[in-house]
């Protein structure tokens, strides 16, 4: 379920998953029969990936930079309004049970506001670290172009200027499982640079204890959490 935060956006900037399982972080258990509500955000916050010096086996440097943004957290104190209607709705009464996280005491903003700010994490699903684009700042051209470096283009979800509101490995397999670049890349070399920062994000994840909860930002992404009657 996708929705827009605000009816003048152009597209959808939220999305709701549904999981049948808990789903949270051993720091805020929760019992085998409960069900969860994911939520998630398009972010105005922007993150960073640098070099750690000249070493490149070197992990990068990372910074999400979660909740960088106050409309961030905004949108998520919001969407988690949005799960509890859902979770009160007529079609769970027979399976919902009593909310397990951020809990029912958790009813004024300012205690969901602090709920999201100790919950946020990764979603796992990365861009925009190649960015495309014409300006300096830009990473690959138009073309896929490595800037600085002949003979290499990126071909990934990390080329993407900005993340979408859908899960963007989708996007990246549907581009990538032809065997063959698309025509705009043929005549030359092709080749596939893929960044994949996740261990890393998730070693600083926990090492900074950002992920917490069951109503719980994975990402930009929250996750309630409902115990089973």
């Amino acid at each position: 379920m996708v929705w827009r935060s605000d009816p003048s956006l152009t597209g959808p900037d939220m999305q709701l998953m549904f999981m049948y399982v808990p789903f949270g972080p051993p720091a805020l258990p929760a019992p085998p029969n409960s069900f969860t509500f994911g939520l998630a955000t398009v972010p105005q916050a922007r993150g960073a990936v640098r070099v750690a010096g000249p070493d490149p086996s070197a992990q990068p440097l990372i910074d999400p930079n979660y909740l960088g943004a106050e409309h961030d957290v905004l949108r998520l104190v919001d969407a988690v309004a949005v799960a509890r209607e859902i979770a009160a709705a007529h079609p769970f009464d027979a399976w919902r049970g009593k909310e397990l996280h951020p809990g029912p005491d958790a009813r004024d903003q300012q205690r969901v506001r602090e709920f999201v700010t100790r919950a946020t994490g990764t979603y796992f699903h990365p861009v925009d670290t190649c960015a495309m684009g014409t300006g300096p700042d830009a990473v690959v051209d138009l073309d896929l172009r490595l800037r600085g470096v002949r003979g290499l283009r990126v071909a990934d979800a990390s080329v993407m200027p900005r993340i979408v509101c859908q899960h963007q490995r989708g996007h990246d397999h549907d581009r990538r499982k032809s065997r063959r670049p698309r025509p705009r890349l043929r005549g030359g070399r092709f080749g596939v640079l893929t960044l994949s920062p996740r261990s890393v994000v998730h070693r600083e994840r926990h090492d900074a204890g950002s992920r917490h909860g069951a109503l719980l930002a994975v990402g930009n992404c929250l996750h309630h959490a409902v115990d089973v009657k």
